[in-house]
């Protein structure tokens, strides 16, 4: 048996098909998560559409990019496009059965921590969020990427997304001798160095 790393594994046990064509897996989402900043993009596009929420136990509503630090007002929020968008989210996570975790309530905070604090994140999940920082929920075994505007309204609505299967790639920094610093700083200028490349070349 070809040996799988753990992105293969996920992909695998949540691949539904390959298109022969385009060779994009569709892929079951197992969570999903609206923040603030850019969920109105899929609101906007439901409504249009006429389409609906098809499970929406399975995703999350959290604002956060927009959210005062220092308070848990709306009112408090001096920006008005700022504030409208929490309330959208807000009113949209209620119409349509979303979990919310709002301004008021204990669990909201950052998105990528409210995920792995509440227990939604877990090993060997496929999770979703319109936001760049969506990958850190791999750091507890999750598969997880950000998705833009356009592919929102089809995570909501039918669950499944079209991905193409990336290539994985081994980074590693071997030195014999080296002090923890310098072991620092070479991880540093190798992800400096390839994650840049990662990102544009992933979209």
């Amino acid at each position: 048996m070809t040996p799988r790393t753990i992105v293969d594994k996920i992909w695998d046990d949540h691949e539904i098909l390959v298109d022969p064509v385009s060779e994009e897996s569709l892929l079951y989402v197992d969570n999903l998560f609206l923040t603030d900043s850019s969920s109105f993009h899929a609101f906007d596009q439901l409504e249009k559409e006429g389409f609906t929420v098809r499970r929406p136990k399975q995703i999350f509503g959290v604002p956060d990019h927009f959210a005062s630090s220092m308070s848990r007002k709306v009112l408090d929020i001096t920006d008005p496009d700022r504030a409208a968008r929490i309330e959208d989210l807000e009113k949209y996570c209620k119409k349509w059965g979303i979990n919310h975790f709002g301004l008021e309530d204990p669990r909201m905070g950052i998105t990528h921590v409210v995920g792995p604090e509440q227990g939604i994140t877990q090993p060997g999940k496929i999770v979703l969020c319109g936001d760049s920082h969506t990958s850190t929920h791999g750091g507890l075994g999750a598969l997880a990427f950000g998705i833009g505007g356009a592919v929102w309204p089809c995570a909501c609505d039918t669950v499944p997304v079209a991905k193409k299967a990336k290539t994985n790639a081994r980074n590693g920094c071997w030195q014999t001798t080296a002090t923890d610093n310098s072991k620092r700083h070479c991880v540093i200028n190798r992800f400096n160095n390839w994650c840049w490349w990662s990102i544009w070349s992933y979209y």
